[in-house]
């Protein structure tokens, strides 16, 4: 239920009948899987690249081949994924689209400099290349390289704030009368939690606060351990698909990632009126709205404690008309959607 499987599942849902989008997945059964299925799209499985590369790539081919598609869309962070654009171009691919995921990543020297090497081929061989930011583009793609953006769009009116589904999720978790920091994320170094915690341990000292983190993730342990001491003031709640009603529960959103390429979070979190304090390196294409604040987190948690309680009265007001404006409607992504992938208009 990451980032860039939320994207695809939300144009996926607003296509109209007479396109369909199947998956290629080297993992598991996943969170979607049944609800792909019953969209009449289809599953295939390959051996995960890194594990097994000459296996994924002929598999890759194979299923490109047997089933005559035409069209590809690979999403990726970096150019290593121009081995799967070739395979699908060997399969019989003429249409090899590129979605950009991200804003930066962990990898080692030598990974980088084999990305470097192949940004060339990579950028030659992908035929439409799509970013959710600028600075998502400029990451997987070059700064000199041409690419269009393509918002990460919402069903907005899901996400306006609801007062009546407020007050029944914090009943439910037990959260009435708490100041409610709310963080939605894998739990991975990307997301930073060990700083949110290093917050909120600010934050608690002084107010009757909880924090309610949403996600899994293999950092998910770790942060359990660390905060024994105080479990009961931080809510876990794992993989959650009613996300509008946890939103509207929340005080706040804290977000201090150490990068995005364009956070659906972040972007939901606007939607539903709830003020965000997020890490100044995340794109600014984010600031769609007044309701939120950047900072650095080379900053002390204190400092952030601080912008938190100053951001503790603020109304909730509907901010769906702002951001449809802005284009973030799933109606006007997923027109612009086809109108990149397959070249035509709705």
């Amino acid at each position: 239920m990451g980032g860039a499987e939320t994207f695809l599942m939300k144009i996926n849902r607003s296509l109209p009948s007479s396109y369909r989008m199947d998956f290629i997945v080297s993992t598991n059964e996943g969170v979607y899987e049944e609800e792909v299925k019953k969209l009449g799209g289809r599953i295939f499985r390959i051996p995960l690249r890194t594990s097994s590369p000459i296996k994924s790539y002929k598999a890759l081919k194979k299923i490109v081949s047997d089933h005559h598609y035409d069209y590809v869309l690979k999403l990726c962070d970096t150019p290593i994924g121009y081995f799967d654009l070739l395979a699908c171009k060997k399969g019989g691919a003429t249409h090899l689209c590129v979605r950009s995921c991200n804003a930066s990543s962990q990898d080692s020297f030598l990974r980088k400099t084999i990305n470097n090497i192949l940004r060339k081929p990579f950028n030659r061989i992908a035929t439409t290349k799509i970013a959710p930011s600028s600075l998502a583009g400029e990451y997987t793609f070059g700064k000199n390289e041409d690419f269009h953006l393509l918002h990460n769009g919402l069903a907005l009116e899901q996400y306006r704030f609801n007062k009546e589904e407020r007050e029944r999720v914090r009943k439910e978790w037990n959260i009435e009368n708490t100041f409610v920091i709310g963080h939605i994320g894998r739990f991975s170094h990307q997301k930073n939690h060990d700083y949110l915690l290093d917050i909120f341990e600010e934050v608690r000292k002084e107010k009757n606060a909880r924090l309610m983190l949403i996600g899994e993730g293999e950092l998910l342990y770790d942060i359990k351990e660390r905060v024994q001491h105080y479990k009961d003031e931080v809510i876990f709640c794992g993989l959650q698909k009613n996300i509008p009603s946890l939103l509207s529960a929340m005080d706040l959103f804290v977000f201090p990632s150490f990068y995005e390429g364009m956070p659906n979070t972040v972007i939901e979190a606007q939607a539903n009126g709830l003020p965000c304090l997020i890490s100044d390196t995340i794109t600014k294409e984010v600031l769609l709205t007044d309701l939120i604040e950047m900072v650095s987190i080379e900053e002390s948690p204190s400092l952030w404690k601080d912008k938190i309680k100053m951001n503790r009265e603020r109304e909730r007001t509907h901010y769906v008309e702002e951001l449809k404006e802005k284009g973030y409607d799933i109606e006007d992504v997923v027109k612009t959607f086809i109108s990149l992938i397959f070249e035509e208009e709705l």
